[in-house]
C-alpha cells in the first residue's frame, strides 16, 4: 500500500468514526450552514452554504495550527477540505 492510500485509508476511518459519533456530516454541515445563516442573517447577502461551513471549519482548523503543533489538526482539516469538496460538487 502506498502513502496515498494510506493517507486515504486513514481518512476514511477518521471520517466513518466521527460519523458514528456525530452524526452524517452532510446532515451537519447544513444545520452548521444554518444556523450560522440565522446568527448572520443581518449580514449576509445569502444564506450560507454547507460546502461554505466545511470550508469555514477547515479556516478554524488552520487558525489552530498557528498554536501549537497538533498532526490531527492538519488531518482534520484534510478531512473537511474533503467534506466541502464533495459537497461543493453535489450543490
Amino acid at each position: 500500500m502506498n502513502t496515498i492510500d494510506l493517507e486515504k485509508e486513514i481518512k476514511k476511518k477518521l471520517r466513518d468514526q466521527k460519523d458514528k459519533e456525530y452524526g452524517d456530516y452532510k446532515e451537519n454541515m447544513g444545520l452548521i450552514a444554518f444556523l450560522w445563516s440565522v446568527i448572520l442573517k443581518d449580514k449576509l447577502k445569502s444564506d450560507v452554504k454547507p460546502y461554505e461551513a466545511a470550508n469555514m471549519m477547515v479556516m478554524l482548523k488552520m487558525l489552530r495550527t498557528t498554536r501549537t503543533y497538533k498532526a490531527d489538526t492538519y488531518l482534520d482539516a484534510s478531512i473537511y477540505l474533503d467534506m466541502a469538496k464533495d459537497l461543493h460538487k453535489e450543490d
